[in-house]
């Protein structure tokens, strides 16, 4: 698992316990998590850019997440 996927897992992890641990919302919440992880690396990356640091793919941005079935509401 890389970076990114752990991530992913870890926020949609905190969103579905933060409403109650609700059933059937792994889609909702996978997506919910891919939005916050999306701004978070556009953060890091203005943050490169004021630094003078160039941008360059790190391994965590290429791969691919796993899909919205990653975790299960227990």
């Amino acid at each position: 698992m890389n970076d990114k996927e752990a991530r992913l897992r870890e926020i949609a992890y905190l969103i579905w316990e933060k409403e109650g641990r609700p059933p059937g919302q792994a889609d909702r919440h996978w997506r919910m998590a891919q939005s916050a992880v999306q701004q978070e690396e556009g953060e890091r990356l203005q943050r490169k850019l004021v630094e003078g640091e160039p941008p360059g793919e790190t391994p965590e941005d290429s791969a691919p997440p796993e899909g919205p079935n990653a975790y299960e509401n227990r």
